[in-house]
């Protein structure tokens, strides 16, 4: 048998055309042709009609309607731009340059949308201002990527208030690392893997779960003379439940604190653009929204596009400066922020 007859016999194999006769064969492997060139037009469809249907939601229910929100919830503009894109190069493969020309087109509208939903500008803070708080939030995704890197990264930074997320529920082993590592700071961890670490002193008010879809733990700061409330919240990451129950009771937490400092901090697993903020945002600002400039999205490194890790500050207090930062510590950016208690 030559070399190309036996190419094409194991080509085969696997079909169940082998062995025929003749004519079966030969029906055999056209079904086989047609399937392929089944598989290759549908192929380019599925990214682009998912890229669909998550502009549809998102500029018409968004997450308001449980049923859609997991598609609202995959799909930022970052990922729109993405599946259109692939969309366009699996069409060019093809040789299909009208239908990848309309989906390259699509791309791009999707990556204008990132630029103006995503990318956000301030001015700098004024020259010789005084320095207030310096405030860091962070999702250390259990130490994964390795304790002593989160260490390193939290002695840089050197807050004046740390809040972190997802430690581990070995409260004992996270209260000996944080003595170890960051001696200069009294700390305050909870079973929920919170933790909150502060050069001052901690007075927990209360703790719980909101609705049972997160976590939150709010306590009294002192600084010195001043005092402010911080309350630290982590919201379950299931993309098939909605957040507005957790938002909710988070808003009956917030509301006794109404007239008095209370910073805000957690990872909402929710982007800020969801309707479910509203809210929220009459009382609070966003720190990155109100002080930061640069690329908004949070997680996950190394090619962040959501906006699910925040500080929020209501108004009894001044957001002078926001910042993010990528390290090897975590797969979540570091939300950093220089705030201000008013008089």
């Amino acid at each position: 048998m030559s070399r190309t007859a036996a190419t094409g016999t194991q080509a085969l194999a696997g079909t169940g055309c082998v062995g025929r006769d003749g004519h079966a064969r030969a029906a055999c492997r056209a079904a086989v042709v047609r399937a392929h060139a089944l598989i290759r037009g549908v192929l380019p469809i599925l990214p682009l009609a998912f890229c669909l249907l998550g502009v549809i939601v998102r500029v018409t229910v968004q997450d308001r309607v449980p049923t859609w929100a997991s598609v609202y919830y995959a799909t930022p503009p970052p990922v729109l731009a993405s599946l259109a894109l692939l969309a366009g190069v699996l069409w060019l493969v093809q040789r299909r340059r009208k239908a990848a020309l309309s989906a390259f087109a699509l791309g791009l509208t999707c990556l204008v949308w990132t630029w103006g939903a995503l990318w956000v500008t301030n001015p700098p803070p004024p020259a010789g201002a005084s320095h207030g708080w310096r405030v860091l939030f962070w999702n250390v995704a259990r130490g994964s990527h390795g304790w002593e890197r989160v260490a390193d990264a939290l002695r840089t930074r050197d807050a004046d208030i740390i809040g972190l997320v997802e430690t581990t529920a070995d409260v004992p082993a996270v209260e000996s690392f944080w003595e170890s590592q960051l001696p200069g700071y009294e700390h305050a961890v909870f079973s929920s893997g919170i933790s909150l670490l502060v050069k001052g002193s901690i007075a927990h008010q209360r703790g719980g779960t909101l609705a049972g879809r997160g976590w939150f733990e709010h306590s009294l700061v002192q600084i010195g003379s001043e005092a402010v409330h911080v309350v630290v919240v982590d919201l379950k990451s299931n993309p098939f439940r909605t957040r507005a129950r957790a938002l909710a009771r988070l808003q009956e937490v917030l509301a006794p604190l109404d007239g008095q400092p209370v910073i805000l901090m957690g990872d909402f697993n929710a982007p800020t653009d969801s309707v479910l903020f509203e809210p929220l945002r009459r009382d609070f600002r966003h720190a990155f929204e109100t002080a930061g400039t640069g690329y908004a999205p949070t997680w996950p490194l190394p090619v962040p596009v959501l906006t699910i890790d925040q500080v929020w500050a209501n108004a009894g207090i001044e957001i002078r400066n926001c910042d993010l930062q990528s390290t090897w510590g975590s797969d979540h950016r570091i939300v950093g922020a220089e705030i201000a208690l008013r008089p």
